[in-house]
């Protein structure tokens, strides 16, 4: 019995080490001084590990970093299809992996996740949402002209989908927002009311570089969000440094700059 206990006691010693070595391991790869940021591996426009620009949150990650004289050094982490974000959080930020985690929604939602688990969130620096386009080629649009068409599209089952119903404009649904845009383009509808991300996507690979922006769009919030970034509740002074930086950003217009560069349409946070 005695040999038993032995036994396992040297053996969760042996685990414990092995943990402790992992753990050294993966911050001696980390610069000293570097801002460590975790960003999606695989969500464009946003960020991509194998796409040769990395994406938007790349580079407001480097601008952050240069704002706080600080080196960029990117984790890139995946978002299970099982837990999703919160558990892309607690494997990531939240057992040290890295300092901030770009891209979380400015929702109440997620604020609650976020305390729950000791992180805190920046101001948002970007927003997205669903916009009113027209075809390539077209003047600008107004909400008028969105409830007169008689084929507005819009993808199914989204806050964009429900606001049109619920508004009693003529939609025709889609299946996904390149779909849509792509009708659009092919003059298949009159108007279409698409998440802001995809017109990026599709304007990264021509397919929808023309669309129309609308010069009015609908005053519902349900129809837009914030991205900020996520920080450790224990980091209150690079919390306050990063908002700080953002500000300046914002003020500047470096982020609207950039959101072009990218394709994205800027939205400037609420």
């Amino acid at each position: 019995m005695t040999r038993t206990i032995t036994r396992a006691v040297g053996l969760v010693g042996l685990i414990l080490a092995s943990l402790a070595a992992a753990g050294s391991a993966a911050a001696s790869d980390r610069p000293p001084g570097a801002l460590t940021a975790c960003v999606v591996g695989d969500n464009p426009p946003f960020s991509s590990a194998s796409a040769e620009g990395r994406g938007i949150d790349v580079d407001v990650a480097q601008l952050i970093a240069q704002q706080l004289g600080r080196e960029l050094h990117l984790q890139w982490v995946r978002v299970p299809a099982r837990g999703g974000i919160g558990r892309a959080l607690k494997e990531s930020i939240q057992s040290g992996t890295c300092d901030v985690f770009l891209g979380i929604p400015d929702a109440q939602e997620m604020a609650t996740e976020l305390r729950e688990r000791h992180l805190a969130s920046t101001r948002a620096y970007l927003a997205v949402g669903y916009l009113l386009v027209s075809p390539p080629g077209s003047k600008p649009a107004t909400i008028r002209d969105a409830r007169r068409v008689k084929r507005l599209g819009v993808s199914t089952a989204t806050p964009a989908d429900l606001f049109l119903y619920k508004e009693h404009f003529n939609r025709v649904p889609y299946g996904n927002n390149r779909d849509l845009l792509v009708a659009l383009c092919n003059g298949e509808i009159d108007m279409a009311l698409a998440w802001s991300p995809a017109i990026a996507t599709l304007r990264a690979d021509g397919s929808g570089a023309q669309v129309v922006i609308a010069s009015e769009q609908p005053d519902d919030r349900s129809l837009r969000t914030g991205l900020a970034i996520a920080t450790r509740l224990a980091d209150s002074e690079m919390t306050r440094q990063i908002d700080l930086a953002i500000q300046r950003l914002q003020a500047d217009g470096s982020f609207a700059n950039l959101a072009d560069r990218h394709g994205l349409p800027y939205m400037a946070p609420q």
